[in-house]
């Protein structure tokens, strides 16, 4: 005896709480318990075993509604359909595509006959009888006219066009009032691209369907199953019974007669459509899109013509994809172009970002404006935010930064600072070239400015005003305009390739020059090295002679000098002068030789001691002048104190001498600290120098006084900055010709705290 017990259902009020419908995202529409009543429903668990579901509205051999329970495929089918139900289970389609097996079907000749559609789901074999309908293709006429309808696609010029021609066809192909090609973005916002329509039902080319109008679990079943047919908005939905209350509810996810959600029916009445039909456009397995019917009236088709509407919607989805390659091959080949030129010039440049031009740099990502930015220096093309914002940008953008690219077309939404200069910076293309010395290529494009037509407010969810328990669909489908600002056209993948191809190329010529770099470095160090040991050799050898000359010189003069005439006194008195020059010029060359040679003694050093003592060294001579020195309280410093107390002296030194023509010379000394460094300020009121020969200031033997003007040799600054680099800091200068001249040398600190200066 069979037990019959109605099958569990979500999509009828007078079951179910009203709570369960309160939230949409949750309706488990997949099992509603009830099917459309333009046909039937049976299920079992397999081929041999007993019918464990059906419609109440059945008609089968084996009799209608509840008697066809617990009867074999046979009895209620008849032995041929039983047989091609078995067929059909090798079919490896079955699990996924609902396949015809009988059309024309009657169990009786007072019956109207049916078409049988079998699948199978959840490990139930489900066959529906869907009563015929007589429309155009339901006499066999599936594929008549697809080859010119194929040949009119594949002349189309546009894509626009392409969905327009699948639009129309579909509309003629079905009769219903409008047909939508609906295009999905990325938050699920659905935009009709294409239209076609009588003047039945109102326009909506253009306009764009909030995401919760298909909310996710709906979405995911036109994933599963491309075709849906809703021939009533007013249907009696008719309820599924089963042998046991035991049994699973029945997962009707590919049924073609599966029942509607009360929300989508309202939704639909809302919306003025009596029927409707959709057949899912899919791109590489996700949903692109739906290619959507609707009709004023009631409207039932045959499973023929809507498996020729979703071969049209899959056909439409293959020509889509096809006309997008192209389009990315073409940009392809475009690109390619330019970064061959690009990479011909930065081969042949000594630093690539001279080779880099607007034109080049712009057309590569189909950018309004780029920015290289290394360390601190930006080298701007085309249309950028200003400096500033763009270092603050590159410090946002690096680490966010993977696998060497970065791209948004939104910036302002995920980075609000960007502030007033979305306008020129609404989308942001980002490659590293080396983290380490924080160089970067940035590409912007202009912020997009757009008028979006939604159909329905589209930030209002639907309610139900005093009942707070039901989800509502909403009820106005009228135009609403916004204005979207802070997004610009997304980046294409060709341009995002080609900014990767790019930078591939520009870390390969880094790589390079860095290496070459690096190899001369090696060179140039050895060659120092090497000249160092001549320079100290020849200093050390020359002494000796000198020596000599000055000594037999100095005989001459006390010995023989009265037999010399005037002019052989003068020349003896030129011989002792360039003796005691050359002399000490062989001196200083050898103490400078010798500084790279010796090992730096490296402890704790007041530089107020220091300072002290190579002031009074340089005042030595100086003793009648008047120089005021001013000099600021100094910090600890870690150094050598002999090498840093000989560069002070030359300092001081070449300060005392080049004030020597002030009435009132002043002389300031001063040191600012920072976290890591020390950095001690020289400043006199003397000549000072002209600052376009200031790269030469530091040179061994460069001068850029004359002996007249001032006596030297031209090796003291050379000693200053060879001994404050092997500390591991720097020297530098600034001037102007005839008021002063300031130089800064930093030093490694070791303590933030100052000692008293004692006079």
């Amino acid at each position: 005896m069979v037990c019959l017990q109605p099958c569990p259902r979500v999509n009828s009020s007078e079951n179910i709480p009203q709570a369960d419908l309160s939230d949409c995202e949750r309706e488990p529409i997949h099992i509603p318990g009830t099917i459309q009543p333009h046909g039937f429903l049976l299920a079992a668990r397999g081929i041999d075993a007993l019918i464990s579901h059906t419609s109440e509205n059945s008609r089968t051999l084996a009799g209608t509604g509840a008697a066809v329970l617990g009867r074999t495929w046979e009895q209620a089918l008849g032995v041929s359909n039983a047989r091609a139900l078995r067929r059909a289970l090798d079919d490896p389609s079955f699990t996924v595509n609902p396949l015809s097996l009988a059309s024309g079907w009657s169990p009786s000749s007072d019956a109207s006959p049916v078409t049988l559609i079998a699948h199978t789901r959840g490990g139930f074999i489900i066959v529906e009888g869907e009563y015929a309908v007589d429309d155009a293709l339901h006499a066999g006429l599936e594929g008549h006219e697809l080859p010119p309808l194929l040949a009119r696609m594949g002349k189309t010029s546009s894509a626009t066009e392409l969905c327009v021609l699948a639009a129309e066809e579909t509309r003629r192909l079905t009769a219903f009032d409008r047909v939508l090609i609906y295009q999905f973005d990325a938050d699920w916002n659905g935009t009709v691209i294409a239209e076609s329509r009588n003047d039945v039902l109102p326009a909506y080319l253009n306009h764009r369907f909030p995401a919760f109008d298909i909310p996710k679990q709906a979405r995911d079943l036109y994933h599963i199953n491309r075709l849906r047919l809703i021939a009533s908005n007013d249907y009696q939905p008719v309820r599924l019974l089963a042998v046991s209350s035991e049994l699973p509810p029945l997962d009707l996810t590919l049924s073609t007669l599966r029942g509607i959600s009360p929300i989508h029916l309202e939704y639909m009445r809302n919306m003025g459509t009596g029927s409707s039909m959709s057949a899912s456009i899919m791109r590489d397995g996700k949903l692109w899109g739906l290619l959507s019917c609707h009709g004023r009236e009631p409207r039932n088709l045959s499973f023929a013509t809507r498996s020729v509407c979703d071969l049209l919607a899959q056909i439409l989805s293959m020509q889509l994809a096809a006309r997008e390659q192209s389009d990315q091959l073409a940009r392809q080949v475009q690109l390619r172009k330019v970064l061959t030129d690009l990479l011909a010039h930065m081969t042949d440049a000594v630093d690539f970002t001279t080779a880099l031009d607007s034109s080049h740099m712009l057309e590569l990502t189909g950018a309004h404006g780029s920015a290289l930015v290394r360390e601190g220096e930006i080298i701007r093309y085309g249309i950028t935010p200003p400096d500033d914002a763009i270092l603050k940008l590159r410090d946002w953008v690096g680490p966010r930064i993977t696998g060497g690219l970065f791209q948004t077309n939104e910036l302002p939404f995920v980075y609000p600072e960007i502030g007033d200069d979305a306008s020129v910076a609404g989308g942001l293309l980002a490659i590293s070239i080396s983290p380490v010395e924080q160089c970067y290529i940035l590409w912007f494009r202009a912020e997009l400015v757009t008028t979006v037509l939604w159909s329905g407010e589209p930030h209002k969810l639907p309610s139900s005003g005093t009942d707070t328990l039901r989800m509502h669909p909403r009820k106005s489908f009228d135009t609403w305009k916004e204005t979207v600002r802070g997004r610009s056209s997304p980046w294409l993948q060709a341009e995002l390739e080609a900014a990767m191809i790019f930078r591939s190329a520009v870390v390969d010529i880094v790589l390079k020059q860095a290496a070459a770099k690096s190899h001369l470095l090696t060179e140039v160090q050895r060659m120092n090295k090497e000249l160092e040991a001549f320079a100290y050799t020849v200093s050390h050898d020359l002494r000796a002679p000198f020596r000599h000359v000055r000594g037999y010189a100095e005989l001459l003069q006390m010995d023989k000098s009265e037999l010399l005439d005037d002019e052989g006194r003068f020349l003896l008195q030129k011989i002792l002068k360039s003796t005691a020059y050359a002399g000490n010029l062989v001196d200083t060359l050898l103490s400078f030789s010798r500084m790279n040679l010796t090992p730096l003694n490296t402890e704790p050093v007041d530089l107020n001691d220091l300072v002290e003592t190579a002031r009074s060294h340089a005042m030595i001579n100086a003793e009648a002048r008047s120089i005021d020195w001013h000099i600021a309280p100094l910090p600890r410093v870690n150094g050598d104190a002999n090498l840093l107390l000989l560069a002070l002296q030359n300092l001081f030194e070449n300060a005392v001498k080049y004030t020597s023509k002030r009435n009132h010379a002043v002389i300031e000394v001063s040191a600012v600290e920072t976290n890591h460094e020390c950095i001690v300020t020289i400043k006199d009121n003397g000549a000072g120098f002209d600052m376009k020969y200031a790269d030469k200031l530091f040179g061994v033997f460069q001068r850029l006084h004359t002996s007249d003007q001032f006596t030297g040799l031209g090796i003291g600054l050379a000693s200053v900055r060879r001994i404050i680099e092997r500390h591991g800091g720097r020297v530098w200068a600034e001037s102007r010709q005839d008021e002063y001249a300031v130089f800064h040398l930093s030093l490694p600190v070791i303590s933030s705290k100052t000692s008293s200066h004692h006079a």
